[in-house]
């Protein structure tokens, strides 16, 4: 999206008037998500539990925007995919991060980490 931001607006439904507002989509939308994916991916390569606790948290932050918009303003059929494919994201961050942590519990009482 942060190339084609007239895609947001077809695809999310959000657009920009000013070129203020395309900054704000471009951080607030895609920065977010990238930030989210730097923190997945260097968990993954590293095994990291705080990477992925990074990656989590930023999954839930979102997750959390959406339940706020569902409370407010009602659920709409156009949230449940997202709303599903975060709640995916958040087990598996939680799933990743809990089992390196666990792996470095081991590694420590081993006297390996």
């Amino acid at each position: 999206h942060w190339f084609n931001l007239e895609s947001i607006g077809a695809q999310r439904d959000m657009v920009a008037a000013t070129a203020a507002g395309r900054a704000n989509l471009r951080a607030d939308v895609g920065g977010v998500f990238v930030a989210i994916g730097i923190f997945a991916v260097l968990g993954a390569i590293r095994r990291n539990p705080h990477w992925a606790a990074a990656a989590l948290i930023g999954a839930a932050s979102s997750n959390v925007g959406r339940l706020v918009s569902i409370a407010l303003d009602g659920m709409t059929p156009q949230e449940i995919m997202p709303l599903s494919i975060e709640a995916i994201c958040i087990a598996m961050f939680a799933t990743a991060f809990l089992a390196w942590r666990k792996l470095d519990e081991n590694a420590a009482a081993l006297g390996t980490s």
